[in-house]
């Protein structure tokens, strides 16, 4: 089974949450253009074990992921923002987006994987004219998972193209419109041993960031997820990227 979830292969994922929040919300192409390059971290948190051998300059036992459980999912959001100004409507914003997940559960719950948002409408703005929209959104995932529900964390850790923003309210998916960024988990509650649905109706008013005061986001998302095997089954084919979450 070959998942198509994709991110370059040549950009793994980087964490520089406030810039790319004020990248995404569309509110600085200054900041945006002055992201630095920096090293990726690893996708699953090193154990303690592990950095002690490393410090200890001996090497680090390998992470027997052979029993961890390999799910994939799905998001299909449908966002809006209302920009504001001195109290006043001055335009409204649409966007669609396809999200595709994968992450690994370990035996203890912890989650850790990757995942792709692409741009499918808009953005759809009255009445001012928005070019620049991201189309494209390199994602961290993180969270937990117990016997009634899978919370997730999302975290944009790239945008394509850049400079971009995106003028819809896709970023409530990840954060809860507060500024400096306060990531929100989503929670999921399954619908059977090996599978996860929820509608989500999400709205917030940014606090306040780069002149969004009182900016109002929507979101609108169906998200549905499916366990798709074990890293030992290899549920994936030969030249997936998305292998790589069971290395």
């Amino acid at each position: 089974m070959a998942m198509q979830t994709k991110y370059p292969k040549e950009h793994q994922p980087t964490t520089r949450p406030l810039v790319l929040f004020l990248c995404l919300l569309g509110l600085t192409a200054f900041a945006c253009a002055a992201l630095p390059i920096l090293p990726p971290p690893r996708i699953t948190p090193t154990p303690t074990g592990q950095i002690n051998a490393i410090e200890a300059g001996t090497p680090a036992p390998p992470v027997d992921k052979k029993n961890w459980q390999v799910w994939h999912g799905t998001i299909v959001s449908q966002t809006s923002r209302q920009f504001m100004s001195n109290g006043s409507l001055v335009d409204t914003c649409k966007t669609d987006w396809n999200t595709e997940l994968v992450f690994t559960v370990n035996p203890s719950g912890t989650i850790s994987g990757v995942g792709g948002a692409d741009l499918t409408a808009g953005p759809q703005c009255t009445p001012l004219a928005r070019p620049g929209n991201t189309t494209y959104m390199l994602l961290s995932v993180d969270g937990l998972k117990d016997a009634k529900a899978i919370s997730l964390k999302l975290g944009v850790s790239e945008i394509q193209p850049m400079p971009s923003g995106d003028f819809g309210g896709y970023a409530l998916l990840d954060t809860n419109g507060a500024c400096p960024p306060v990531m929100q988990a989503l929670t999921v509650p399954m619908t059977g041993a090996g599978a996860a649905h929820v509608e989500l109706d999400l709205s917030a008013v940014m606090t306040g960031c780069a002149g969004s005061k009182d900016d109002r986001m929507s979101n609108q998302s169906q998200v549905s997820l499916e366990l798709i095997g074990k890293c030992i089954d290899n549920p994936f084919g030969p030249n997936d990227p998305n292998a790589k979450i069971c290395e």
